[in-house]
């Protein structure tokens, strides 16, 4: 099923195409672009004109483009694969349009995927980011999409600070400890003695955070004594 999808939707593309060279060709002009003979099979016009008087709502402006964008298309504008495309449509959070088998997305679906892609890049996962894209649709002028937005975003804000933190602490950690290891190998005399001061500072504890401001001690004194 999906060998059948990939071909489907590369065959698609090609008609697409065809289409739209069609319609820049055609001597109907506005009127007749709305009737260009499909060699390709592909009987829907706005494939190949693009309705205006459309807007994209999740990009929250005032963008006229109707067009369609086929899965190819998306893929490289994204640089996603198409399998990735798939696998959004079937999580719900895409939801392209079906001329036969070939997938048809609109400027609503290209909003969509930029929102899944930021939401991913900032760590939120696939069913935070559809509950979020699909409040768009309640008839509140999208203030509740915005609160549940602006929550979830101060609550990662949050999960990165711990996390940087953390990460800050790991590091100074190992800077304590490299620094002993150097001053091990360029004396290996005062091995005892620099054990003895880092075990101090961490007191022994392994397997829980040190405080930093001992960790940041340690250092302070490293650097004293190589001085």
């Amino acid at each position: 099923m999906m060998k059948q999808d990939v071909k489907s939707d590369q065959g698609g593309e090609d008609q697409i195409r065809a289409r739209r060279f069609d319609a820049s060709h055609s001597s109907g002009g506005a009127g007749g672009s709305s009737s260009v003979a499909d060699r390709s099979g592909v009987t829907d016009p706005r494939v190949a004109r693009g309705d205006a008087g459309g807007r994209d709502p999740l990009a929250g402006g005032g963008e006229t483009d109707e067009r369609f964008y086929t899965i190819a298309e998306l893929a490289r504008e994204f640089a996603v694969t198409p399998r990735a495309l798939r696998f959004y449509e079937a999580e719900g959070l895409l939801r392209p349009e079906r001329q036969g088998q070939t997938r048809l997305y609109r400027p609503r679906d290209r909003a969509r995927l930029a929102w899944i892609l930021r939401g991913k890049r900032v760590g939120f996962s696939l069913a935070e980011i559809k509950e979020l894209i699909d409040l768009y649709d309640l008839p509140d002028h999208r203030e509740t999409q915005r609160r549940l937005t602006l929550e979830k975003c101060r609550e990662r804000i949050e999960a990165l600070e711990r996390q940087r933190a953390d990460i800050e602490q790991v590091l100074i950690e190992l800077r304590a400890f490299t620094q002993l290891v150097e001053e091990v190998l360029a004396d290996p005399s005062r091995e005892p003695e620099a054990r003895a001061r880092f075990h101090a500072v961490t007191r022994g504890v392994v397997g829980r955070p040190v405080p930093r401001e001992r960790l940041e001690a340690v250092l302070k004194e490293a650097d004293r004594k190589a001085d």
